[in-house]
């Protein structure tokens, strides 16, 4: 009815504040129970021997806060991540067989996501934005005094 329409335009318009850069579906593959995994804090030397996997390899709005943007993130990286798990559950099945090519592309676009979906990563792009935005604003900013000095 209505209070399930509703319900799904709400939650369309609401930001998922714990994102994960590591897929859920690919941590549950290391779990006892699907739930829980064993966890190392690099900072603290420390380890966690039973971590909720919800809690994992995530962090707040990690990919962004707009909800139009996060909607078009999570959305493409759900279907990827839906059609990925498809395959493993393939190899899961039968590991001696052999896959197809969509298959093996499934696998090789994921994981070649993945390498760009961590923390490290992430900083690194913002760090290349910043620079190159500053460089933009002093370019600009020269540009402007040097044709205030023609008048």
């Amino acid at each position: 009815g209505q209070g399930k329409k509703g319900w799904k335009i709400w939650k369309l318009m609401t930001i998922q504040k714990n994102q994960h850069y590591v897929p859920q579906f690919y941590l549950r593959r290391f779990s006892p129970d699907g739930k829980t995994i064993g966890s190392y804090i690099i900072e603290q030397e420390r380890k966690i021997d039973i971590a909720p996997i919800k809690h994992q390899a995530s962090q707040d709005y990690f990919y962004t806060k707009e909800t139009e943007q996060k909607n078009n993130v999570e959305n493409s990286l759900g279907k990827l991540e839906a059609m990925t798990q498809k395959v493993m559950e393939k190899v899961d099945a039968d590991p001696c067989k052999a896959l197809d090519k969509i298959d093996e592309s499934t696998l090789y676009v994921f994981t070649i996501l993945q390498l760009g979906r961590t923390v490290a990563h992430a900083h690194t792009i913002q760090n290349s934005a910043d620079t190159v935005l500053r460089q933009l604003m002093k370019e600009e900013f020269l540009h402007k005094q040097s044709s205030n000095r023609n008048y």
